[in-house]
């Protein structure tokens, strides 16, 4: 399989389009980002170590790419039904429900990562 530089350049933007636009019409993935900047510089400050570095970039990119994946599925599923549908509605919350999970998981081992080193 041949894979050319100009092909892999445009799936690059694309990819950067689908992330600028959940930026500017998701609210919940800005407030990630936002949320994820945060644990960065905090990460900087406290000087994380490699394996620590390595839980919270992972689990940063689940979140977000959950989030988005959320987003993309709730508009196909708008699309496919646009008008009210129980049916479509219980695969939705479904779908928050994991991105829930993952957040509140990314949250609780964020804690034991830095409770420790911002407690004296």
């Amino acid at each position: 399989m041949h894979i050319s530089l100009s092909r892999l350049k445009r799936s690059i933007i694309w990819a950067g389009r689908g992330i600028k636009l959940a930026l500017s019409t998701q609210s919940n993935f800005f407030l990630m980002v936002l949320i994820s900047l945060g644990t960065i510089i905090t990460g900087l400050i406290v000087e994380l170590s490699l394996e620590e570095w390595i839980i919270i970039i992972f689990l940063i990119g689940l979140v977000l790419s959950l989030e988005m994946f959320n987003t993309a599925t709730e508009r196909m599923l708008d699309f496919l039904e646009p008008r009210f549908s129980p049916s479509v509605g219980r695969i939705k919350d479904l779908l928050a429900g994991g991105v829930l999970i993952a957040a509140i998981l990314a949250a609780f081992l964020g804690f034991l990562i830095f409770v420790p080193k911002l407690l004296p």
